[in-house]
């Protein structure tokens, strides 16, 4: 019995062994099986992956014990760039479910050779921003053996260069799967070693993980709601002076890019009241929703910072730098949206 098997509630896997069926885009499906033993506690598991002629491929995928955590967050990665915080969540739940079935009789290890302190912020935390690029990742084995994951639009593509080559692809309905096999693979099985990190090591990083989710979760929540929480004088204040706290904060040449200016002389012109000119009342609450960004972040990062979290391509704005989405977003829409991924900003770098 495979594990995804559900008897009772639906998605309540009912087995003893972490053996899952997975859906292939051809409308296949491939067994994975988790209890594969590794060269002395090294990653591994075996693939059963149906071949065009009928007949079945049984491959093991393995790779050396030290790039196992690495294997285990850029499936993290994949996971928290392709679908919604709502959606791993749910995922995270049901890798639970199903861990408690499987790990009923066995015990929790406690001894670990390797862990996750390397990614713990350096992998894992930052994906409340998803700031990571979707790039292939190579793994070898003892025996010379690589294997790929590869990103394949939403899924996850697996591929075995061990002649001959094999491929199956993990949808990310299933990315679950690794997250229950793998750290069933902790636990202790008569004492056969299947992992060199313990069961904490893994709770760990998927509290972690899961902590990250949950903060890109409220983030989009507030990223949706009205800008509350500035500080009320901020209306109050005159052009001029907001404009001269601006340029002080970001630069005369971002603020005069943030507005569609052409040149500085016109925000230093602003800025000075020389001449009595005033901009338009649009460019007036653009420069509005820019202050009270850049005096968020200023509350933890100096202007260097600030006019570089400008100026980035921003993952929770679709890879758009934020001066780009003010300048070019509609008024009442941006505001919130902005407000709501500098609040995550700041919220980030206090954590790590």
């Amino acid at each position: 019995m495979t594990a995804n098997e559900d008897h009772g509630s639906p998605g309540e896997p009912q087995t003893t062994q972490p053996v899952f069926d997975v859906p292939q885009p051809d409308g296949t499906s491939v067994t994975l099986d988790f209890t594969t033993p590794g060269p002395f506690g090294d990653f591994a598991f075996t693939a059963h992956i149906p071949a065009a002629d009928g007949t079945v491929e049984e491959r093991v995928y393995g790779a050396y014990h030290t790039e196992e955590a690495a294997i285990f967050v850029e499936i993290l990665q994949h996971w928290a760039r392709v679908s919604t915080p709502d959606d791993i969540l749910a995922g995270l739940d049901r890798a639970d479910r199903a861990l408690r079935i499987l790990t009923a009789d066995v015990e929790a290890t406690t001894h670990s050779q390797n862990n996750f302190d390397n990614y713990l912020n350096t992998g894992i935390e930052p994906l409340a921003a998803m700031n990571f690029l979707p790039d292939d990742h190579e793994h070898s084995d003892e025996s010379g053996g690589t294997i790929v994951l590869a990103p394949h639009g939403t899924d996850l593509e697996w591929i075995s260069h061990r002649d001959p080559r094999t491929t199956f692809t993990l949808p990310p309905s299933h990315l679950w799967v690794f997250v229950a096999g793998m750290i069933w693979r902790t636990y202790d099985h008569d004492s056969i070693p299947l992992s060199r990190l313990n069961t904490a090591a893994y709770e760990t990083a998927c509290a972690t993980f899961r902590r990250a989710i949950r903060s890109r979760s409220e983030t989009e929540h507030e990223s949706q709601e009205p800008v509350t929480g500035g500080d009320p004088n901020d209306n109050l204040m005159d052009t001029p002076e907001l404009v001269r706290r601006l340029c002080d904060l970001l630069g005369a040449k971002l603020v005069a890019y943030l507005v569609s200016v052409t040149d500085t002389r016109t925000v230093r012109v602003w800025a000075a009241s020389a001449d009595g000119s005033e901009p338009p009342d649009e460019v007036i609450e653009r420069l509005r929703i820019a202050y009270q960004a850049a005096t968020l972040l200023s509350e933890k990062d100096a202007a260097p910072v600030i006019q570089a979290w400008f100026q980035g391509r921003n993952p929770l704005l679709d890879g758009v730098a934020p001066a780009r989405v003010l300048r070019d977003g509609e008024v009442d829409v941006v505001g919130p949206r902005l407000m709501g991924v500098a609040r995550a900003f700041g919220a980030r770098s206090s954590e790590m």
